[in-house]
């Protein structure tokens, strides 16, 4: 019989490598495990303070809302209101001769300034439960151009009855009407409560054009003007809120000498930026 050969046996090539398990003590599964429960506490921990955070902010968090407005407007055969109506309308011109034969002249045109018991305005209240502070309201600087399109729409003749730039002229029977340019407001604080309104007058020029916009039987559809307001909380948190203030008619009547009354609404909107 032929002998047996001894010696270190080879694999064979190709054949699959064998995996080694390495041994873990009851001692390092103990620690993993606490690892692990350590973390999830953690995560615990950052979402209840992260918790309590946000109910912190809500404990002083302020609330602006606006109230619906309603108006009324009347105006005669010629389509004008009673404080337009009852202005002059003559101009004056003089001149005179200088002595070196030049001429020096002045011509004064009716320059009507609508009343300040005329504005209109509507009311903001603070419905959160903590106060606002540093309050400032401005006007979106889109809104002379998107009621002047209205208007436009209304009737295209009246396209140029209102250019603005430093200030805002309108182009009347009577001469002209100058008003201020869109004005902001500031306000120091604002205390939550609901019984507390604060006045936030309208533009002048905003108040003319819609009382011009409202004596046309068919209207545009969708009208509205945009009004924002940034404030604090007392933790000095800044916000910012933007309130989209629709424009409805809700009363129209028009006489067969072209004279007329309509009432109309503002409805804000609040819409956070």
């Amino acid at each position: 019989m032929p002998g047996k050969k001894h010696g270190k046996q080879i694999p064979p090539t190709g054949g699959a490598p064998v995996s080694k398990k390495i041994p873990i003590s009851i001692s390092d599964k103990i620690q993993i495990v606490m690892v692990i429960l350590t973390f999830l506490s953690l995560i615990g921990v950052l979402l209840t303070l992260k918790e309590m955070q946000a109910e912190r902010n809500a404990a002083y968090n302020p609330t602006i809302l606006m109230n619906a407005a309603d108006f009324s407007i009347s105006w005669d055969s010629n389509g004008q209101e009673e404080w337009l109506a009852s202005l002059p309308d003559t101009s004056n011109s003089s001149y005179e001769v200088n002595n070196d034969g030049s001429i020096t002249g002045t011509i004064s045109m009716p320059v009507n300034i609508f009343p300040n018991n005329g504005l209109e305005s509507f009311t903001a209240i603070n419905l959160g439960v903590g106060a606002a502070k540093d309050i400032y309201f401005e006007w979106d600087q889109n809104n002379l151009s998107r009621l002047s399109e209205y208007l436009t729409e209304c009737n295209p003749s009246k396209s140029d009855f209102c250019t603005f730039g430093e200030s805002v002229v309108f182009s009347v029977d009577k001469g002209s009407v100058v008003t201020d340019i869109d004005s902001s407001i500031r306000l120091m604080y604002m205390l939550p409560n609901a019984a507390e309104t604060y006045t936030l007058p309208l533009p002048t020029a905003y108040s003319i054009l819609i009382h011009e916009i409202m004596k046309y039987s068919t209207l545009p559809k969708d009208m509205y003007i945009v009004l924002y307001a940034e404030y604090t909380d007392i933790q000095n948190n800044s916000m910012k809120d933007a309130f989209y203030v629709a424009l409805s008619r809700t009363g129209y009547e028009s006489a067969e000498d072209n004279s007329g009354s309509a009432m109309y609404q503002l409805t804000p909107t609040l819409l956070t930026v």
